[in-house]
């Protein structure tokens, strides 16, 4: 939590939009990784269309996979509000990308 509760300071503190946008895309991958367990690489690679809200579930491409198995995984009870938070800043056309370059 600490991690995340810094890298909310440093958003607020962003000097432009780009700098503000890198922060919550780093946020986004570590509230991914801590409730999935998946590799940075494969969360890197998904996009909103992966996330399915009405069956709670996420699609994990195979073409992104370690394994290169295609998986559809349960959500959880807390991620699909904390996604759905995130959509909404980020943007629903946005490709996640989530780990700045």
């Amino acid at each position: 939590m600490a991690t995340r509760n810094a890298i909310v300071q440093l958003q607020t503190e962003a000097e432009s939009n780009a700098e503000s946008r890198k922060w919550l895309k780093l946020e986004l991958a570590l509230v991914l990784a801590e409730a999935t367990g998946r590799r940075l690489g494969s969360i890197r690679q998904l996009a909103w269309p992966d996330v399915d809200f009405t069956g709670n579930a996420i699609h994990w491409r195979a073409a992104s996979d370690k394994m290169k198995k295609d998986w559809r995984v349960p959500m959880g009870d807390r991620l699909p509000g904390e996604l759905k938070a995130f959509r909404v800043k980020m943007g629903a056309a946005f490709r996640w990308a989530c780990v700045p370059e």
